[in-house]
């Protein structure tokens, strides 16, 4: 997982260097990858820790969301 996370910041970085757009970079790099690596084993893992990703982020979403609710609740807002 952390070779994709290497890879989509090398593009980001390198596109921002040469003074273009990031954004771009990163979903023709991450879209590459996925094409070249859809047949490889490492696919499957790939996807697991998309998903443990997802998951913990959007943990760290609610629990965040939960602290702003509670905060406005207690000061009467």
């Amino acid at each position: 997982g952390y070779t994709v996370i290497a890879l989509t910041l090398l593009a980001y970085g390198l596109a921002e260097f040469v003074h273009s757009y990031g954004f771009i970079a990163v979903f023709i790099a991450a879209f590459t990858f996925r094409r070249s690596e859809s047949k490889h084993s490492y696919h499957e893992k790939l996807h697991d820790f998309a998903e443990q990703s997802e998951g913990l982020f959007m943990s760290l979403v609610l629990v965040t969301f939960g602290m702003f609710i509670g905060q406005g609740l207690q000061s009467g807002v």
